[in-house]
């Protein structure tokens, strides 16, 4: 016999429906979970866009050396974005026991911490692009689901897809930086 309000490896008992946030139909989407993430995309824009603090944090991620020589503080600076980043984090984790779960459960976040991290990746670090490719990503993992029961697909296709398109990323990125590098332009590979 279970302990009302002792966790298991399964998890709390479920949460009183009169916290759970409310659906659409019979779906798991939020419409309340999905003003918060536009909000906080919202927000984020403008933070990075126009702001002082915006401008000194992209200045860190580009290069936090020359940063500090031009005098900002870059540890303090990339502590904060942890910070930032740790509050989104929660807060998304909050809407998902909220919204999805309506419990709290080992394991809840199924490395979506991971998935974002690509997301933003392959948005090239542009917050307007993180809404359109995450878009694309739930697509495919709500699709992998689809998979096995209708095409006789394996549901790990979905990953291969996604971490295709990652890699094809990082080798474009990396590839269009090589070719942006001084002293190439003009070059015929003639000596």
């Amino acid at each position: 016999m279970e302990t009302p309000g002792v966790a298991s490896m399964s998890g709390t008992a479920p949460f009183p429906e009169t916290v759970w946030l409310p659906s659409v139909g019979n779906t798991e989407a939020s419409p309340i979970a999905l003003a918060i993430a536009g909000a906080a995309l919202i927000f984020t824009i403008i933070v990075m866009r126009n702001t002082y603090f915006g401008l000194r944090l992209r200045a860190v991620g580009l290069n936090s050396r020359a940063a500090t020589v031009q005098g900002v503080p870059a540890t303090r600076y990339m502590l904060s974005a942890f910070a930032l980043c740790g509050a989104f984090a929660g807060m998304a984790g909050a809407l998902q026991v909220l919204a999805v779960f309506h419990r709290l459960i080992p394991n809840i976040s199924s490395n979506l911490g991971f998935l974002s991290l690509l997301i933003v990746m392959l948005g090239n670090f542009n917050a307007l692009m993180v809404l359109p490719v995450a878009a694309f990503f739930s697509v495919l993992n709500v699709g992998s689901l689809a998979l096995p029961i209708q095409f006789q697909l394996e549901s790990a296709l979905a990953g291969v897809i996604q971490g295709a398109l990652v890699l094809s990323a990082v080798i474009g990125r990396g590839l269009s930086q090589l070719a942006a590098r001084p002293g190439r332009a003009g070059r015929t590979g003639k000596h």
